[in-house]
């Protein structure tokens, strides 16, 4: 079968597997080496021929702290990864009819991952009529740190504009493999679901996608202000032995003389600043507020989405101390931002019968969930909005005392291969079940713009401000109005590192 498509820069040639079509390693802008490091991406240029698109292109340089029970893919490492990849159904080519399209954009705390991971692997949502789409960004120094503050040479948010140009490069292409370009979702987890934040801030995003999902995002961390962002910065030059007007000799070092410095950033700015994100995306021409606030001026209006989170994000990161642990950090966190006067409401409202768990508590709140609500309440008012909140826990969280735990809804709703690991002590209808459930509303999401269908027990009606109705999904599902309004109620004003 034919599989050589025609795009705006020259044609790119894929190959069939199973009842899919593939186009892996497209690129999407110049490589980011040379003159172009630590500056936003370029458009690509047009090559002669006929380009193989048959195999994935490296990983961006990675500066990950290492996660337990990770494993790695074999795919090496270069400055050179501004490429997607492509399924698509077998007949996408033949002009009969247009696929919606749906754009995945992974997490890894804006230090790590890649478009290549197999946890987001295309086969099940092209089968099941979608063209789906993974892009690869720059991470870490090379993508996020805000070295401009210091050096005007440097652009901003290096990782963001690449997010921004690859869903513009499927906006402009996509109808050539089949794709309808004027029914594009984007979506990820984590900071994936912070850069679908900073997408639907961003000015310049507007128009390139129709609907959204995030999952597990961090909206707080879409827009670091800049006292957050310097702070970050200070440690990482600190540990790299340089001053401020030092800082033009990053752009000649080697990508992995810079890994020690990050990864030690990454986990040891919360034990000096509690409470503080990874670098990530800054407050700047491209992205100009804090998302809740762009969204209630109508930054995204028209744009229907899906926001939700888990139900235990935090703990995953206490028990990697990458936040407040306990109660004297926690009330540091207060301490140090100016509300100390809080530490009292804070002790009354997180009760849990360990420490642990509150701190936990704490974390999901201040990470993910709170800043989430005024983000779904914002974009309520100028599109349609659903809430979820994912309870289900494997056997093996549940026996590790983990529960929904960060990130693991995600090979769920794609429909991917689950680690044998995790399938330990779980019965396999159970998963199948709630699969059913995240995996279709995404699904129909794309598809429709409404996630309902036959596979799920009752109707998923639409979040409003006032009612906050969230679906809570598990084995079985319910619905939540308001849910932790006390908790919300004690957060609502409070904003650190202002």
């Amino acid at each position: 079968m034919n599989t050589i498509v025609k795009t705006n820069y020259g044609q790119v040639e894929g190959f069939m597997e199973g009842n899919l079509i593939k186009w892996f390693g497209i690129p999407f802008a110049k490589a980011p080496v040379g003159d172009l490091r630590f500056k936003r991406p370029v458009k690509p240029e047009a090559w002669d021929g006929v380009l193989e698109t048959k195999a994935f292109k490296p990983k961006p340089i990675q500066y990950m702290p290492e996660i337990p029970g990770a494993v790695p893919t074999p795919y090496p490492e270069s400055e050179d990864c501004l490429y997607l990849n492509v399924w698509a159904p077998e007949d996408a080519l033949s002009g009969d009819k247009k696929y919606p399209v749906y754009i995945y954009i992974y997490g890894g705390a804006n230090s790590g991952g890649e478009a290549s991971d197999p946890q987001w692997d295309g086969t099940a949502m092209a089968s099941e009529g979608l063209v789906y789409v993974t892009i690869t960004y720059r991470v870490g120094p090379l993508g996020f740190y805000p070295f401009y503050l210091y050096d005007k040479s440097f652009d901003s948010n290096c990782g963001v504009a690449d997010q921004i140009e690859g869903v513009r490069w499927v906006k402009e292409n996509i109808a050539a493999f089949g794709g309808d370009d004027n029914n594009i979702t984007i979506a990820g987890e984590s900071a994936g679901g912070t850069a679908v934040m900073d997408l639907l801030t961003a000015p310049s995003a507007r128009g390139l996608f129709n609907k959204a999902i995030v999952e597990s995002a961090l909206p707080d961390s879409a827009a670091e202000n800049e006292s957050m962002a310097i702070k970050n910065l200070d440690l990482f030059l600190d540990k790299m032995g340089l001053s401020k007007d030092e800082v033009y000799k990053i752009k000649e070092m080697p990508a992995e003389k810079l890994k020690e410095a990050a990864i030690w950033v990454a986990t040891a700015n919360t034990r000096t600043y509690p409470g503080i994100f990874v670098p990530g995306p800054v407050i700047d021409d491209l992205i100009p507020e804090k998302p809740w606030e762009a969204m209630a001026k109508g930054s995204a209006k028209g744009v229907d989405v899906i926001f939700g989170t888990n139900h235990d994000e935090g703990i995953l990161f206490t028990s990697m101390k990458m936040f407040p642990y306990n109660w004297e950090e926690i009330d540091k966190m207060l301490d140090d931002n100016g509300y100390g006067a809080k530490k009292e409401a804070f002790r009354a409202v997180y009760n849990a019968p360990v420490e642990p768990a509150i701190a936990a508590d704490i974390a999901t709140d201040r990470g993910f969930w709170v800043d989430y609500v005024r983000c779904a309440d914002a974009q309520s008012g100028h599109g349609k909005v659903y809430a979820y909140r994912y309870d289900y826990s494997y056997g093996v969280y549940k026996n590790m005392h983990m529960g929904a735990v960060h990130a693991s809804e995600i090979v769920l709703g794609l429909a991917t291969p689950i680690p044998p690991m995790v399938l330990m002590d779980t019965p396999p209808a159970e998963v199948a079940a709630v699969s059913k459930v995240i995996h279709n509303s995404f699904v129909n999401f794309a598809k429709t713009g409404d996630p309902n269908g036959s596979h799920l027990p009752f109707a998923w009606e639409q979040y409003k401000a006032d009612d906050r109705k969230t679906f809570i999904i598990n084995t079985e599902c319910s619905v939540e109005t308001n849910p932790n309004s006390e908790r919300f109620e004690l957060w609502k004003d409070i904003q650190l590192f202002k």
